[in-house]
């Protein structure tokens, strides 16, 4: 009897997910909290991080951190050990890859079995020796925002010094040894982006002002840029550079005069908003480009006027892309019980992970999700004007005829891509062509349907292409 009953269940799991746009890749996390706060890709070795706030996923023992090969999921050793003795996890909530090695930085005492507070590195086999001497005080140092530029290892937080170098909150890291960049103030670093040869960075840029505030680094002086503004509880919880912009997003209403609620972009001339942004109060955790479009995610009710909120409580939209043809804002799938904290493109799939066990009417849904797409139709809103014409002139080609049945022509308008590569995929995501630059290309043996071709050169920039 338990067998057929667990025949059935399966059967209507199945029947559920075959007709969603997205699966769970997470089967259980037993005995844990679902939060899952970051993940990021090691392109060498083709896998993908996950970190958070859980002893083990599905069958395997790795605490709050672990590696996907697409299929499986494998431990990093037994991961890390709780900060403190009674706790039952600990936390990791941000990882980046340098030199072919990933970096953690969280709570939590001891990496593998090497002493490593809140700062650690796992070389692809086992965690490293180094202690960091991550300190603030007599304390341990937290870190808040990990960054590359140059081959160097950006860290910011909140921490007075690492490895015996005193370095107030900001620091660098070339694989050998710790740089301090000076920073003046002793609190409050939320986010930074190096970004055209300055670090831009999200926290005081004077003694009473407020933590959202931004400023750069020229190499010499942190010098003040914009206010952010918005309610008492506004924040910035991250900067990326995407292409030739710098996005901020967190939790707002306007930056430099900019009305741009929770998401803000600057090309190093003037800001933009995109549209009216999300619902007042609510907070963008995380920005990601993926086959030519934009993905938001976080908490939030509504972008731009665009929901799919069901009123049901604690089911918001949470996550919405950015068409960057059509300038419009799209929700693309259910509401979901949780906020997202990241989505990320790896092996041409999207994944977007969180704090959530439900998805739609119920329907369960470990906290890391991979999109598949399907049959539902995308919700996109009103045309927005963002200057998105600046963002795409980085550089000018047109690609014409589009659609076509055959050949397509690629008109270099300012000569600047005789150096670049172009890549093709399909809308699975699969690259269907890969060349140097040619202005003519045949497509006549592809498939009817749509085709994402991108030009690679100082930038990069994504434009769809119709077969028919």
């Amino acid at each position: 009897m338990k067998k057929i009953a667990f025949i059935f269940l399966s059967f209507v799991w199945l029947c559920n997910l075959h007709s969603q746009t997205w699966v769970s890749v997470i089967d259980s996390m037993p005995n844990s909290r679902p939060f899952i706060f970051d993940a990021e890709v090691d392109t060498v070795n083709n896998l993908l991080y996950i970190a958070g706030d859980f002893q083990h996923i599905n069958d395997i023992w790795s605490n709050a951190v672990v590696k996907y090969d697409g299929v499986k999921f494998d431990s990093l050793g037994a991961g890390v050990d709780p900060q403190w003795k009674g706790m039952n996890t600990s936390m990791i909530k941000r990882i980046k890859m340098f030199q072919n090695k990933l970096y953690v930085a969280g709570q939590f005492q001891r990496a593998g079995k090497y002493y490593s507070p809140n700062l650690a590195r796992w070389n692809g086999i086992d965690w490293d020796t180094t202690n960091f001497t991550f300190k603030d005080g007599t304390y341990d140092g937290t870190a808040i925002a990990l960054d590359v530029y140059n081959n160097e290892l950006y860290v910011g937080g909140q921490f007075d010094s690492i490895g015996g170098l005193k370095c107030n909150n900001f620091a660098k890291y070339d694989g050998t040894n710790w740089h301090s960049l000076s920073y003046p103030f002793n609190t409050c670093v939320a986010g930074m982006a190096n970004y055209k040869g300055k670090l831009f960075m999200a926290g005081q840029v004077s003694g009473n002002s407020s933590c959202a505030n931004l400023a750069y680094y020229d190499g010499i002086n942190w010098n003040p840029w914009a206010g952010v503004y918005g309610s008492a509880t506004k924040s910035v919880f991250g900067m990326k550079v995407i292409d030739s912009m710098l996005f901020v997003y967190g939790r707002f209403v306007s930056i430099g005069g900019t009305n741009c609620s929770g998401l803000a972009a600057w090309n190093g001339t003037r800001w933009y908003g995109y549209g009216k942004g999300v619902s007042t109060d609510w907070t963008i955790f995380d920005i990601a480009k993926v086959n030519g479009d934009l993905y938001i995610t976080g908490t939030f009710d509504s972008i731009n006027d665009l929901s799919t909120s069901n009123g049901m409580l604690n089911f918001y939209t949470n996550i919405a892309k950015f068409d960057l043809t059509t300038n419009r804002w799209c929700t693309f799938m259910e509401p979901i019980g949780g906020g997202l904290n990241f989505s990320i493109e790896y092996n041409n799939e999207l994944y977007f992970g969180g704090a959530y066990l439900e998805i739609g009417n119920n329907t369960p849904a470990m906290p890391l999700t991979k999109w598949i797409g399907g049959s539902t139709s995308v919700n996109c809103g009103a045309i927005v004007d963002v200057g998105v014409k600046e963002y795409d002139d980085v550089f000018h080609f047109t690609v014409y005829p589009n659609p076509t049945t055959g050949y397509i022509n690629i008109n270099d308008e300012e000569n600047l891509l005789q150096n670049a590569n172009i890549e093709i995929k399909n809308n699975l995501g699969q690259v269907v062509y890969s060349r140097p630059f040619n202005s003519q290309i045949d497509l006549s043996h592809f498939s009817s349907g749509m085709y994402y071709l991108t030009i690679n050169a100082l930038y990069s920039k994504t434009v769809k292409v119709i077969k028919q």
